[in-house]
């Protein structure tokens, strides 16, 4: 939203950690012909002297991006303006983000999904963390969750268990929930986590919560097939974009909740396709 309202686009030429100053060249494209450049705005537009004001200096918000050349850029914000759940694009306005409330869970179903998850052993005796156990609840409260971590914090395991207690929470049979990462390699390694704790998961909520998961059916949705894309987990099902998706599909989506994990391409490519249909999900 930013960048198509009052962005910047450019690269970080240098980050001063002590300071907390982040250095950026802004690239005025707003004139410039290049699909795979997001646009900035420029001097002429007018809002560059609104945005900086009379002291030059710059505005409180800038939208940080991996790479200028982000060639997924344009789709991704064409698709947020259209179709369904358009309405999320104005979510992150950032003149005036309004991003609705969740309603709280009840304190008492709280303090059993905290209990549970606090004697929930992910694998040989390894529990959550108190910061992943705190970053789990807190995702039941929240529409948007970022986590943050260097390498090896574990935020792959933390998201695998917020999926399933979220599942557990509000999900039923019929429903499907959407995994997106950027690589290939992200979406597999999570497809995996979920693969390995959804049957230790379900196991501990029955003995602990005297409650049932619905089955999950883990699918990775690719629009060109290659076997070395492909995540290693056995179960989970792979479905060609081109062919046969919504027939398969439907199928599973009678048996359980249905995860359908992607790269960001893949997955825009499948919800900007009204053929496929895909209903009950979130």
């Amino acid at each position: 939203k930013q960048l198509t309202n009052t962005g910047r686009t450019g690269p970080i030429e240098s980050i001063n950690w002590e300071d907390g100053y982040i250095d950026i060249d802004v690239i005025p494209s707003a004139e410039m012909d290049l699909s795979f450049v997001m646009k900035s705005l420029s001097d002429r537009d007018g809002l560059l002297s609104e945005s900086f004001g009379d002291s030059g200096d710059p505005p409180e918000q800038f939208m940080l991006i991996e790479s200028v050349t982000d060639f997924t850029g344009r789709r991704c914000y064409n698709r947020l303006q259209t179709g369904k759940g358009a309405h999320v694009f104005d979510w992150f306005n950032p003149r005036s983000p309004s991003i609705p409330k969740l309603n709280s869970l009840p304190a008492d179903q709280q303090n059993e999904y905290q209990d549970m998850l606090q004697h929930y052993n992910i694998k040989e005796e390894k529990t959550l963390k108190d910061g992943q156990l705190e970053a789990v609840m807190d995702g039941l409260d929240t529409r948007v969750q970022l986590l943050l971590g260097p390498p090896g914090t574990g935020k792959t395991t933390t998201t695998a268990t917020a999926i399933l207690t979220r599942i557990l929470e509000c999900r039923e049979t019929g429903d499907f929930v959407l995994l997106v990462g950027s690589t290939h390699r992200a979406v597999n390694e999570l497809l995996t986590q979920l693969d390995d704790q959804k049957d230790p998961f379900r196991k501990h909520v029955e003995e602990t919560l005297d409650e049932s998961l619905p089955e999950i059916k883990l699918t990775k949705a690719m629009s060109a097939v290659q076997p070395e894309d492909e995540p290693e987990a056995d179960s989970v099902e792979i479905i060609d974009t081109q062919k046969g998706f919504k027939r398969k599909f439907n199928d599973l989506q009678k048996d359980g909740v249905v995860i359908i994990g992607g790269t960001i391409n893949s997955v825009l490519k499948l919800m900007g396709d009204s053929k496929k249909g895909l209903e009950g999900g979130s």
